[in-house]
């Protein structure tokens, strides 16, 4: 049964402002054996005011390239960043695969990253580059 999911639980989530949970409880009470999947949705997303836009994960299938500042607490804008300032955590960790790596191992990356105090602003974000030549932000 596709409920929609419990969205709304987790604060802001890619999900429509509808999808409370409510109709996964009486699929849970009616069968014990369900299974609730999480789109990990962190490293697709695009953060919002009331909710998380969600970004195509071909993004980085195109080309698309997860970095963060190397120096931790830079303010500059992504543009002013020059491309040796970048860290390319994804390339850099992962150097046959880079920004290829799958949706999971990506996220995972992305999370730790911005635990260990390097995601952009101190928040947990990074950018990620969709220019098509390198050193554009």
């Amino acid at each position: 049964m596709a409920t929609g999911g419990p969205g709304l639980i987790f604060g802001k989530s890619t999900n429509s402002m509808v999808c409370t949970g409510s109709a996964v409880v009486p699929a849970i009470n009616k069968e014990r054996n369900t299974l609730t999947a999480i789109h990990s949705g962190a490293s697709t997303s695009i953060p919002g005011e009331d909710k998380l836009r969600l970004m195509s994960e071909s993004a980085r299938g195109e080309g698309g390239r997860v970095w963060v500042p190397r120096q931790k607490g830079d303010k500059r804008s992504p543009s002013a960043i020059p491309e040796k300032k970048r860290l390319y955590f994804l390339e850099e960790k992962y150097p046959a695969y880079g920004n290829l790596v799958p949706r999971d191992i990506a996220t995972r990356e992305i999370f730790q990253i911005c635990l260990d105090g390097m995601g952009v602003g101190a928040e947990n974000q990074v950018f990620r580059c969709l220019a098509h030549s390198r050193g554009n932000a």
